[in-house]
């Protein structure tokens, strides 16, 4: 709007409205009025009694106005009370204090001093508290001086006088006191006072006071402020000075039970017993029917030892004794005082009321003691009846059952006893005495029998069970209780026992454990009769037991010094086999006295070096035994058996007395076998078949002389009626083998079903009934043998462990034969220590096996010579030409044509090696010459080599070490290599190779101007005697000779050979695995291009990836260009190959043939070729090769 509007004033005068503002003027007074009083303000009497702060204040502004007003103030201070403003309340009234009306007015002053109550009260602070108690404490002495009615004063302390300290009351008591009205309230004044001053702690003053109230209490009264001061007396802890007054008032007060009870108290706290009985006495005789006095005073008489003067007690008190203390109580008094018969009735009374162990036995003991034996067996019973009885009562009871001579009584005493608790052993040993005494054996044996059935026997009990099972005639339950027993009832009585039993039974291995357990013992080994451990002795030897046998008997020889026992002992140990301790007791046993045992001596020492292999020594030691005893045949045979044994096919020895027995012993029968063995082993088949003839008729069913007559027959060439005999006595064993037989040969047997119808038949055969006879020892070495025999790797090692485990005696050939197979050192020793007879071809082999390869080709060729069968020259011949074949001693000159992919070259070398026992060495010098027709620039020029090696061999391990310089017409190197071969048995070897700047055989190109650094891993395992596998992993780096990389990679080739025919010419069979694969270029170094005219694919040089299957057979007779003698000349093989190259996709074939012949003395010219159509870089290889040998290790 405008500033020019003509509306603006108008609007302006409408602005305040005159008539409105009337209205809201008359609303407003309106409402005030309805809200507030419409009285005048101030002038009733609830406004005045309002405490809020605007009463207060207007109180004030009247009391300002009016300083007189003495309602305004009163109502001021009333005001201010109830606010709880206490101070300012007392402030306002001080004023009053002064104004003798006030003062005088007994209502006022009293709210006053409410006032100063309550202001004391509302005091936190001690201090504050403390001066408002004072101010308190001033205004009721004040009050004592106002000019009140006593009555009022009375009134006025009775309410205030418990807001003040002890000490102002007591001032206001004594204020009181003295105007007391008459006796009643002095005495209730000093009955006052004695409370405050006892509070105060000042008993003088409060027994001061007591007294003077005592004095003037009636007669009535008396009694109980005589208790009041005895017991001032006791609180103020003064008892003496209680003790002091106490006679006194007793004698005020004889009469007052309470008197006397108290005084009695003072007495006790005072320890004066005497007084206390005199008073207790007094009191007792004021009330005798009370009996808790009465036993009191009974506890009293007795405790002040008078005994009578309690007893006399007794007829009052009998009546209330109802309980079993104080029944006790007088049966004591009565013991105490001597008077057993009187006590003894009020005891028993005291046991039944009671029904205490304790009381009960004291009271059977005590019947015991007075003889009333009926009584005391009453009680016992009694007991009897309700729980099991001790070991003292049950002893007592049985006693008196057996004075009476009631046993049956005493039995069912220690039954029931027993029955409670089974396993006691005193009930157990009473009742088994008893029923010893009364001769009841069945039952004794029942009570033990319960007792070894709840496993609670006794060792003792034990044995006197075994003694009445004796008694009663029956030793077999007498042996079962001894054997059942435990370890803690094994005592040397009881080891005794069971091994008189064990031998009465014949149960000799128990007897052999009791015996050790009684020589274990040292008290048993004192008392041992010297014949017992003999006896045992002999029957473990009867049972079978020779092993036991012998180390008993002769630990009982050396205690009784028993000579010839000596001698049994050791006799039994070489049955048994206990070589070691035989030999061990050998030599401690001094030479006998009389010629027969010292015949029998020299007969165990030679049985003994008979066992231990040493047949030298048994010949000696028989022929002393011989010595000793001339007429005894069994020494005779023996002898004469042992010289069969160590004879050679030429022995003079066994000859002559063959000769000299065969002239005077034709008569003889039991020389037959002697004879026709003994030519047999000295390979007279004449002699040896006239004397198997001779003894046949009577020996048609001997497998032994069966199969030892065909062994003549073998050796003299009748190999048909060899082969005839032992089928018939295979059919002569077979019944026996299957169980329809008698004693059969089941080893002999085993042999031959083996031999006839083949492994898989003798195996099922070692579980017939036959096979049952043999021991499980005798079966695991004849599956050793077969395992053996048939080439089986596994089989044989498992078979070996199992007889090393349970420390069987293996033949000598056998433990050869295993430590062949596993390439064992040790055992090969120890076999060549441990027998004399060996296979001569093993003995050949393992003495190469541990390096003695010079002495192995000696005493194979010293061993043609003997007068072998021709199993064995067949055998010997054969492993002595492959030691010549190791034995690589000479040199070589030889020449070779070869194509190889891109390259096509001619060779000239020299090669020569020796190899010894334990080292050897070679070297080698080639010149290589490239034809035109390679496809490289003819500058490339010619090639020389030389390698040298040396090779260090022994047990099991081949080192070579070799040094190699190629001489290229780019640049000359050198080279080193390391190899380690490891043979770990017969057919198991593994090893590796490190090598360094060594020629490569990849490609043409790569061997010519190539570098090999690598290493490699292998593994040859044989699975049997014809088969084996190979396989070998590595890694290799290529470059060129000037140090350039051309590729690496890792490689691998696994073989897989079999010889189908192992005579001569072999036949073997084969399949191999190659893989390789390189990252690189090989045409990485521009100089090794430059030797190309034509730069030829990378492939060509170095194949990136390369993987061939192949399969192969080869026919041969030896090995050709080697440097050994092998076998007869000529030499030769032919070899054919077929292979599958999957990188490539393509298929390769090949040929190797070659051939050699000597030519004068150990030379030998060979001529071979080796043709291949698909290399591992493309293209054919063909190498062809002649060399003439010289070997010179003849």
């Amino acid at each position: 709007m405008s500033a020019n509007d003509p509306l603006r004033p108008i609007e302006r005068e409408h602005l305040i409205h005159p008539a409105g503002l009337l209205v809201l003027a008359a609303v407003i007074t309106l409402i005030l009025y309805l809200m507030f009083p419409r009285e005048t303000v101030f002038t009733t009497r609830d406004i005045l009694d309002r405490p809020d702060a605007v009463t207060l204040e207007y109180l004030r502004l009247l009391l300002r106005s009016d300083p007189g007003n003495t309602e305004v103030r009163e109502h001021l201070v009333t005001q201010l009370r109830l606010a709880g403003r206490y101070e300012e309340a007392l402030r306002e009234l001080s004023p009053l204090l002064d104004d003798p009306a006030f003062l005088n007015d007994p209502q006022h002053y009293t709210q006053y001093l409410n006032l100063l109550a309550q202001y004391m009260f509302a005091q936190t602070r001690p201090d504050d508290r403390a001066a408002a108690q004072r101010r308190l404490e001033s205004a009721l002495r004040r009050l004592l001086t106002l000019p009140w009615p006593a009555e009022r004063i009375r009134a006025t302390l009775a309410l205030t006088r418990e807001w003040v300290r002890p000490s102002v009351q007591v001032e206001i008591q004594e204020w009181l006191l003295a105007r007391a009205r008459d006796a009643d309230e002095e005495r209730q004044l000093h009955l006052e006072m004695t409370r405050l001053y006892q509070a105060q702690g000042r008993p003088d003053q409060a027994m001061h006071h007591l007294r003077q109230a005592y004095a003037l209490a009636p007669d009535a009264q008396k009694p109980a402020l005589a208790i009041r001061m005895m017991n001032l007396r006791l609180a103020s802890g003064d008892p003496y000075g209680a003790l002091i007054l106490a006679p006194d008032l007793v004698r005020r007060h004889p009469d007052d039970p309470d008197v006397l009870d108290k005084a009695i108290d003072v007495a006790r706290q005072n320890g004066r017993a005497d007084l206390a009985l005199d008073w207790q006495r007094q009191r007792y005789a004021l009330t005798p029917q009370d009996m808790t006095l009465g036993w009191a005073l009974f506890d009293a008489e007795i405790a002040q030892g008078n005994l009578d003067g309690a007893l006399r007690l007794v007829p009052r008190l009998a009546t209330s004794a109802q309980s079993p203390e104080r029944v006790r109580k007088i049966a004591q008094a009565y013991t105490w005082s001597g008077r057993t018969e009187d006590a003894y009735p009020w005891w028993q009374k005291h046991a039944a009321m009671t029904g205490n162990e304790a009381d009960r036995r004291a009271a059977w003991q005590m019947a015991i003691g007075l003889y009333r034996l009926p009584d005391a067996r009453r009680i016992l019973e009694h007991i009897a009846r309700e729980r099991s009885l001790t070991q003292e009562e049950r002893d007592t009871l049985f006693g008196l059952y057996l004075d009476i001579g009631d046993t049956e009584a005493a039995r069912r005493l220690l039954e029931k006893e027993y029955a409670r608790t089974p396993g006691d052993p005193a009930i157990l040993n009473q009742l088994y005495s008893l029923l010893i005494d009364l001769r009841d054996w069945s039952a004794a044996i029942a009570l033990l029998e319960a007792e070894e059935r709840a496993n609670r026997l006794d060792p003792e009990k034990r044995l006197e069970l075994v003694n009445l099972y004796w008694l009663q005639r029956d030793p077999e339950r007498s042996y079962a209780v001894l054997r059942r027993a435990g370890p803690d009832h094994q005592t040397p009585e009881y080891w005794s026992l069971r091994l008189q039993l064990a031998l009465y039974l014949e149960d000799f291995e128990d007897a052999r454990d009791a015996l050790r357990a009684l020589l274990a013992s040292p008290e048993g080994a004192t008392d041992l009769a010297p014949d017992l451990p003999l006896a045992v002795a002999n029957g473990l030897a009867l049972s079978g037991k020779t092993v036991e046998a012998a180390r008993l008997m002769y630990q009982a020889a050396l205690r009784n010094g028993d000579e010839q026992a000596r001698l049994q002992a050791i006799a039994l140990a070489l049955t048994a086999g206990l070589i070691d301790e035989a030999r061990t007791w050998v030599a401690q046993t001094p030479l006998p006295r009389s010629d027969s045992r010292r015949g029998l001596y020299w007969s165990l020492k030679a049985q003994l070096a008979t066992l231990e292999g040493d047949s030298q020594r048994a010949i000696a030691a028989w022929e002393q035994a011989l010595a000793y005893a001339p007429d005894n045949p069994a020494y005779r045979d023996a002898f004469l058996w042992a010289l069969i044994g160590d004879a050679g096919p030429g022995s003079a020895t066994l000859r002559s007395y063959l000769d000299y027995y065969r002239v005077t012993g034709a008569d003889d029968s039991s020389l037959w076998p002697i004879l026709a063995f003994g030519y047999s082993a000295l390979g007279d088949s004449t002699q040896a078949l006239a004397w198997f003839r001779l003894g046949l008729p009577s020996h048609q069913q001997d497998v032994d002389w069966l199969m030892g007559m065909a062994e003549a027959f073998r050796l003299g060439g009748y190999d048909d009626y060899a082969w005839r005999l032992r089928q018939y006595t295979w059919q002569l064993l077979r019944p026996r083998l299957l169980g329809r037989g008698g004693d059969a040969h089941p080893d002999q047997a085993l042999r031959l079903v083996r031999e006839f119808e083949g492994n898989t038949a003798a195996r099922a055969a070692l579980e017939s009934p036959g096979a049952a006879r043999l021991s499980d020892s005798d079966k695991l070495e004849l599956l050793l043998e077969w395992a053996l025999a048939d080439g089986h790797r596994v089989l044989s090692h498992f078979y070996y462990q199992q007889a090393i485990s349970r420390s069987l005696r293996l033949p000598g050939w056998q433990h050869l034969a295993m430590a062949l197979q596993s390439n064992d050192a040790s055992g090969m020793e120890a076999a060549f220590r441990g027998f004399n007879r060996l296979p001569l071809a093993d003995s050949v082999l393992a003495r190469h096996r541990l390096g003695e390869r010079t002495e192995a080709l000696r005493f194979g060729l010293v061993s043609l010579t003997d007068q072998l069968d021709e199993e064995n020259v067949k055998q010997v011949r054969s492993l002595t030409a492959s030691l010549r074949t190791d034995l690589e001693r000479g040199f070589r000159l030889e020449s070779t044509r070869q194509t190889r992919d891109l390259l096509d070259l001619q060779s000239w070398g020299l090669v020569t090696a020796g190899l010894y026992d334990d080292h050897g060495w070679g070297a080698a010098l080639h010149h290589y010459q490239l034809s035109p027709a390679s496809a490289l620039r003819p500058e490339v020029g010619n090639q020389q080599d030389a390698l040298f090696h040396w090779r260090q061999l022994s047990r099991g391990t081949d080192w070579r070490m070799g040094l190699s310089l190629h001489d290229r017409p780019q640049k000359t190197t050198w080279g080193v290599s390391v190899a380690w071969q490891r043979i770990a048995d017969e057919g198991l070897s593994y090893g590796m190779t490190l090598t360094y700047n060594q020629r490569p055989e990849i490609s043409g190109t790569t061997w010519a101007w190539g570098l090999e650094q690598g290493g490699r891993i292998n593994l040859t395992t044989g699975l049997d005697s014809r088969t084996s596998a190979s396989m070998e992993a590595g890694w290799r780096r290529i470059s060129s000779i000037w140090g350039a990389e051309l590729g690496r990679g890792p490689f691998a080739q696994a073989s897989l050979n079999h010889l189908l025919f192992l005579n001569d010419p072999a036949w073997q069979v084969g399949a191999d695995v190659q893989w390789y694969r390189f990252t690189g270029n090989a045409l990485a170094d521009a100089r090794l291009n430059a030797l190309f005219d034509t730069l030829p694919e990378a492939a060509t040089l170095l194949p990136e990836r390369y993987g061939r299957v192949g399969f192969t057979t080869m026919w041969y007779h030896g090995q050709v260009h080697r440097i050994a003698h092998e076998v007869p000349s000529p030499r030769w093989h032919l070899g054919l190959s077929v292979g599958y190259q999957w990188e490539r996709s393509v298929m390769d074939y090949g040929v190797s043939a070659g051939l050699g012949w000597r030519v004068a003395g150990d030379d030998e010219l060979a001529l071979s070729f080796d043709w291949t159509s698909e290399s591992a870089a493309g293209g054919d290889n063909l190498m062809i090769r002649i060399s003439y040998n010289s070997y010179m290790g003849r």
